[in-house]
């Protein structure tokens, strides 16, 4: 009974790690445009892990607890500058974002950011996220 249960967790345990389509590689080995995005806005030094997800996205950790989602092409899928206490570098967030935020909430940075295909968000340091069109005009409040 004790061998036909270890063969069954055994079994199960593979499956698990079949399943997981993520790995771990170093900074070197991302694709070009992903380099070339982590370079523009980061030191590539400070790089502490990177994990592809299905082999073209890219989730790469910092030192500093800033997390970047990337795809192979160089595209932003998330930005999360998590417990560093930074704002978002600057030229990442469409300029209308940040000029909104900075007139409507001037003690609080943006500390997220998500864009999509239909919409944008971001986060601030005061939990409040704010939803906006793919143009950068101001749409609701998701807090």
């Amino acid at each position: 009974m004790k061998r036909i249960l270890a063969i069954a967790l055994g079994a199960f345990f593979s499956l698990t790690v079949l399943a997981d389509d993520e790995m771990y590689i170093s900074f070197e080995q991302t694709p070009e445009p992903v380099q070339k995005y982590v370079k523009q806005y980061f030191n590539p030094a400070d790089v502490r892990i990177v994990e592809v997800e299905d082999g073209y996205d890219y989730e790469i950790h910092f030192v500093n607890g800033v997390k970047l989602d990337l795809h192979s092409n160089g595209t932003l899928d998330k930005i999360d500058m998590g417990y560093s206490g930074a704002a978002i570098p600057a030229g990442i967030v469409p300029q209308a974002i940040v000029d909104h935020v900075a007139a409507s909430y001037p003690n609080f940075i943006i500390k997220e950011y998500d864009p999509d295909r239909y919409k944008q968000s971001v986060e601030l340091t005061n939990g409040m996220e704010l939803i906006f069109d793919v143009n950068g005009r101001f749409l609701d409040i998701d807090d």
